[in-house]
């Protein structure tokens, strides 16, 4: 088959996504989205189906007419010839080179808390399907029949494939087609990122029932205490108590600044904080209190450590949505903020680029947690840990 016919019909198989998409019923579809871990698995599974085709065909330099004996072996070279050259002089023996590639093609199955046995497919798991998929386009069902070139080439990809960013651009340029292979690169770190996440909800999504389970109904116990128990990262409960909590109760007043002090708590977090605390007036009936009230000063003294390490770069992630806010909010918050420091006495330190948009991701639901109690309500609901807008 001339290779331009084989590139069409692998361009055809491209568009398969969109018609199984087509044909399945809503309950198929539904069924297909738990296996693959929701809207972000579906998408992966559908960009891999799409491109790889595409991508793998790229990779081996082909010809519009069908090539000569002689030049089969060129046709499905992954590697310009100088560049194989050099590597078939300092490659590992084909023992090594089969054992990593094999290695490779087999990945183990990933350890997956609750019942899901699958999941979104995983980094290791993209990889192997795109050394099969090469070793197809090259002609070769094993790895043990390839030649040494032959697996010198994959190894490269396969080393390529694993690479961080940084050092896979560097590593395409030495491909005949390095933007091919950037793009496959691209396709497992995407699969890598959906994958991280899944593992991480479902480590929150266990340790949360586990808590419903545990719970003591009737005892409370401070909140604080209970989301240091709690020993997850969870932003998304973070971003609720922050919110959510009533600014005049001591308790929920000190949950919230334990949050805010953490080193993963979002900056949509910590933006929906400061402007709540102004906006709200709270911060001037606050600073009009201080020289009379040690708690009122004691919170303003914490107030300014959110505002400082808001202006120092503390809160690095930015994937919870801060909200928009109109002009005259904006304007309001200045006149606020001027209000409270004339009140204190010294200049507060301004929250530049508070307003933002911010991360693009609302935060999840955690509206089963009890602030009074510092128990959960009501079990957990796995749409609040793998919903579309999971972080």
């Amino acid at each position: 088959m001339r290779a331009f016919t084989v590139r069409m019909v692998l361009s055809g198989l491209a568009l398969s996504p969109a018609l199984f998409l087509q044909l399945v019923s809503p309950v198929q579809m539904g069924q297909f989205a738990k296996l693959a871990g929701g809207a972000p698995g579906i998408v992966m599974a559908s960009a891999v189906i799409a491109l790889v085709p595409v991508l793998v065909a790229q990779l081996l330099p082909g010809k519009r007419k069908d090539p000569i004996i002689k030049d089969l072996h060129q046709v499905h070279c992954l590697l310009p010839e100088k560049e194989r050259a050099r590597q078939l002089r300092t490659a590992p023996a084909d023992r090594h080179l089969e054992q990593d590639l094999t290695q490779a093609l087999n990945p183990a199955r990933p350890n997956v808390p609750m019942d899901d046995p699958e999941g979104p497919t995983t980094k290791e798991r993209v990889i192997a399907n795109l050394l099969r998929s090469t070793m197809q386009q090259m002609r070769i069902p094993l790895v043990s029949h390839a030649n040494r070139a032959q697996k010198v080439e994959l190894h490269m990809l396969m080393q390529l494939l694993q690479a961080t960013p940084q050092q896979a651009g560097d590593m395409a340029r030495g491909f005949c087609n390095p933007e091919a292979v950037s793009k496959l690169h691209d396709l497992v770190q995407t699969a890598a990122t959906i994958r991280q996440v899944f593992e991480r909800q479902s480590a929150l999504f266990e340790s949360a029932q586990a808590l419903w389970i545990m719970r003591r109904p009737g005892k409370a116990q401070n909140l604080q205490s209970a989301l240091q128990s709690y020993a997850l990262t969870d932003p998304d409960l973070w971003h609720h108590v922050v919110t959510s909590c009533q600014m005049d109760d001591p308790a929920q007043n000190n949950a919230a600044h334990w949050c805010l002090a953490q080193p993963a708590c979002d900056q949509g977090t910590a933006a929906a904080y400061l402007r709540r605390v102004v906006l709200s007036g709270h911060l001037e009936v606050l600073a009009a209190r201080t020289k009379t009230h040690f708690g009122a000063a004691h919170d303003v003294s914490r107030i300014v450590s959110v505002l400082r390490r808001w202006r120092c770069g503390y809160y690095k992630s930015n994937k919870i949505a801060s909200g928009e806010i109109s002009d005259d909010d904006i304007a309001r918050f200045d006149m606020r903020f001027r209000a409270a420091t004339e009140k204190l006495g010294v200049d507060l330190p301004y929250p530049k680029g508070l307003f933002a948009p911010g991360g693009g991701l609302s935060a999840q639901a955690r509206s089963n947690w009890c602030f009074r109690t510092g128990q959960m309500i009501a079990p957990p609901r796995e749409a609040d840990y793998f919903g579309d807008n999971a972080v």
